[in-house]
């Protein structure tokens, strides 16, 4: 199966580089001491704030979802993900992988579908904000 970083991953990714950029910026910018606590706790503060909403926002997760017809899936998937700007671009194991253009997909991340005929289920993963728009179309 696929593993991509969840909610725990993302999260200390976006605190670690807030934390990073805070520290470099205030002390460079402001010409406080490295060793000053206050460049810190502004860091842990912001770095919370950014770890939490990087961690809702582009976490991955997976959908799972049963279909009664494959053609339908199939054409409403490639229009829905096309109308958000993604196209099917390789394969990797029994994925579909779809991204962006080129610099869009540095920010978009990259969506997986893998198609399961004979058990009528189709698994999506990506970044949460792109998974959650497709479960909303396919709930509808």
């Amino acid at each position: 199966m696929l593993q991509l970083p969840g909610f725990w991953l993302t999260f200390l990714y976006y605190f670690a580089v807030t934390n990073l950029i805070v520290a470099i910026t205030v002390s460079q910018g402001m010409g406080i001491d490295w060793q000053d606590k206050s460049i810190y706790q502004l860091g842990v503060f912001l770095g919370l704030i950014a770890g939490l909403l990087g961690a809702k926002f582009n976490r991955n997760i997976t959908i799972n979802k049963a279909f009664k017809n494959q053609k339908t899936l199939v054409k409403t998937l490639n229009q829905s993900l096309a109308e958000m700007g993604f196209q099917a671009k390789s394969e990797l194991d029994d994925f579909t992988v779809y991204e962006k253009s080129k610099l869009a997909a540095i920010f978009a991340g990259k969506v997986f579908v893998k198609i399961e005929k004979n058990l009528k289920c189709v698994t999506i993963t990506g970044r949460a904000s792109v998974i959650e728009k497709l479960n909303q179309i396919f709930d509808n």
